[in-house]
């Protein structure tokens, strides 16, 4: 367990991971700054979600670093990708780190913490993580996981026994929230996103418009990779999501 006379910073993503810390958090009578760094690339859904977090457990500052996701996908003349995902750096990591830096001035904060909300069983990439980490060279300054071994389950406990409700895009069939569409969108997301919130497809069509370049990287050879081809093939063959149904279709069984 982390000493409580430290500044505790925690990320806030709109995920179900990131509300389940911030409430175990309260649970142990921490009172952290809650930061989230907008990308401007967020569902409406995500930023109504957010007021009602503020309403229920605290204020949020919401951050915003030198670009928008659009913005920099404009100066990097390209959006990411794959092997160049450096929209989490730019919207996410710098922002978040200047802001601590210059707020840890202002306030004299002289220790601070920033607590991430993220789980290993997430990536094979994160279960290597660790829970604590005494100097981030991404942040650089000490890191805290403490829900990196929880399960799923534990997470929507802690939120069911919190008396908050998880971000209302879950029960829309999505399993992970955050950037609307998310450039590693599965096939499945990328369905839900065409026939459930259309206007998300048509912001991708007029961005790519705009810059001449595709948001997906290819996922077949020989052909145009643009968003209607996206959709096209992700709607193409049996769907895995039970469209004709108008109620929740959540991964997660939120639906009563």
């Amino acid at each position: 367990m982390m000493p409580k006379n430290r500044e505790f910073i925690l990320a806030l993503s709109g995920g179900k991971d990131s509300t389940a810390t911030w409430c175990l958090l309260l649970s142990l009578g921490l009172r952290p700054v809650v930061i989230f760094s907008d990308t401007g690339w967020e569902h409406p859904l995500t930023y109504q979600y957010l007021d009602y977090l503020e309403a229920k457990l605290g204020k949020i500052e919401r951050l915003r670093g030198q670009f928008t996701m659009f913005s920099l996908a404009q100066h990097k003349g390209r959006f990411p990708g794959k092997m160049s995902r450096f929209c989490t750096e730019y919207l996410k990591v710098l922002p978040t780190r200047d802001w601590i830096a210059a707020e840890g001035i202002r306030r004299g904060w002289q220790d601070p913490c920033l607590v991430l909300g993220i789980r290993a069983q997430e990536s094979r990439r994160r279960a290597l993580l660790t829970e604590y980490e005494s100097d981030s060279d991404a942040y650089r300054i000490a890191v805290w996981r403490p829900i990196l071994r929880w399960s799923v389950e534990q997470v929507f406990e802690r939120l069911r026994s919190s008396g908050i409700d998880p971000n209302p895009l879950y029960k829309h069939g999505f399993d992970r929230v955050g950037c609307a569409p998310c450039i590693f969108a599965r096939k499945r997301d990328l369905a839900t996103w065409a026939i459930r919130f259309p206007e998300i497809i048509d912001k991708v069509r007029a961005a790519e418009k705009t810059l001449h370049s595709t948001f997906f990287g290819p996922r077949r050879p020989g052909i145009i990779n643009d968003i209607d081809d996206q959709v096209a093939w992700a709607l193409g063959g049996e769907p895995d999501l039970p469209f004709e149904e108008p109620g929740c279709v959540s991964v997660f069984g939120l639906c009563e």
